[in-house]
């Protein structure tokens, strides 16, 4: 049963993708819905109804499976960043311990699923071993949920303070390069919904 209000919302577009019905319908048509989110979830919940049905249990696990990948994250770039074992794992605890995650970080929602993927990007550019992953998984993190912008803005400052404004800018230029080409892939499939549900219906 549903235990959130987007819970069922998110569940009949998952639906939706399964079937190969757009989630992205033109508003003046039945059923005269809005999607006020990025397609990534969705079809995550898709594949959970081809294989197991409609259900909310496999939404709810990639949820937990998120917010445990976000807390090793943290647990990680902590130890990086201060060498003790101790701080990273106060790190970590105190996010599985926070009031949003022990609230509804295991519901049928994207946010879950949106941080996790942002801790992976924040994580891999702290290493600084391949960008390209990071943005990589940025970029899927907008696709989660479109206010997910914390984190390349993070990442953006951090370059830019250890290697200089110039690799920061091309690193954050390439970002959204990415992210606009996706955007108007999607929206070119979508003849426009795509566009017109995320920015003109959802603008408030």
């Amino acid at each position: 049963f549903s235990v959130d209000y987007g819970e069922g919302f998110l569940l009949g577009q998952g639906k939706d993708l399964a079937s190969f019905r757009s989630v992205y319908p033109p508003i003046g048509e039945s059923q005269w819905l809005v999607s006020n989110y990025p397609p990534l979830y969705p079809m995550v919940v898709a594949i959970g109804v081809k294989l197991f049905g409609v259900q909310f249990y496999f939404g709810r696990i990639v949820s937990l499976a998120a917010i445990l990948v976000a807390g090793c994250c943290l647990y990680r770039m902590t130890l990086q960043q201060t060498m003790s074992r101790l701080a990273a794992w106060v790190a970590m605890l105190a996010w599985f311990a926070s009031y949003p995650v022990y609230d509804w970080g295991t519901h049928h929602r994207v946010d879950s699923l949106g941080i996790g993927l942002e801790a992976l990007g924040l994580l891999f550019l702290l290493r600084r071993e391949n960008l390209k992953l990071a943005t990589t998984f940025f970029v899927l993190a907008l696709f989660t949920r479109q206010t997910l912008l914390m984190g390349p803005l993070a990442g953006y400052f951090f370059l830019r303070r250890m290697d200089g404004p110039k690799a920061a800018t091309k690193w954050l230029g390439g970002l959204l390069l990415a992210g606009a080409a996706a955007f108007g892939a999607i929206s070119a499939l979508t003849h426009g919904e795509f566009f017109r549900h995320l920015v003109v219906y959802n603008a408030n």
